[in-house]
């Protein structure tokens, strides 16, 4: 077992345990991922490639249709905060943010790094990314509109475990459908990434 998909099984281990279902939405596995790294030409580390064998994202379509009442404001979370859009969605965004951080007049590697693909999503213009340029793959936190850009993690499975390890530290708790990560109010303002 690689370090991703023990720090990938932990965390759904845990979400398990506090009840929530988003495992239970996690699409099948993306096996071939060279579509991918030919769409948006880069050579994705192996924690990328392991972590599209192991689950394509969540499904939203799904997610959203067994919502009571077809509710759509609960986002499909796999951590607090942040969705897995899969590797469709994570093409897509990576050519919109490449799009977006050109119409910049100064240099984009501050903005927006031609190596990187992201792998969450916290909101459209925040991204937790994975740097391409090399075999570890290390983990950046991109926030535009707050100006927080920075490294995370030396690589995702590092990044995998301390999240889970700050969730239970914090006392994340799933909401009684199991459609909600729910932070305890002490938690406020802590994060994830």
């Amino acid at each position: 077992m690689s370090d991703v998909e023990g720090a990938f099984a932990r965390l759904m281990g845990y979400l398990r345990e506090i009840g929530s279902r988003v495992p239970d939405y996690l699409r099948p596995p993306e096996h071939d991922v060279t579509w991918a790294s030919d769409a948006v030409g880069l050579t994705f580390p192996p924690d990328v490639v392991t972590l599209y064998r192991l689950a394509d994202g969540i499904d939203r379509d799904r997610w959203y249709a067994e919502r009571p009442s077809g509710e759509r404001r609960v986002r499909p979370v796999l951590l607090p905060e942040m969705e897995f859009p899969g590797l469709a969605g994570s093409v897509k965004a990576t050519e919109e943010l490449r799009a977006a951080a050109a119409e910049y007049e100064e240099p984009t590697s501050e903005l927006w790094r031609p190596a990187w693909f992201p792998v969450l999503e916290m909101h459209p213009d925040e991204n937790v990314v994975i740097d391409c340029s090399s075999d570890q793959g290390e983990v950046w936190v991109v926030r535009w509109e707050a100006t927080d850009i920075r490294s995370s993690a030396p690589d995702l499975a590092t990044f995998l475990n301390r999240a889970v390890d700050v969730m239970r530290q914090v006392g994340v708790v799933s909401a009684e459908d199991g459609f909600r990560l729910l932070r305890p109010p002490a938690a406020k303002g802590v994060h994830f990434y």
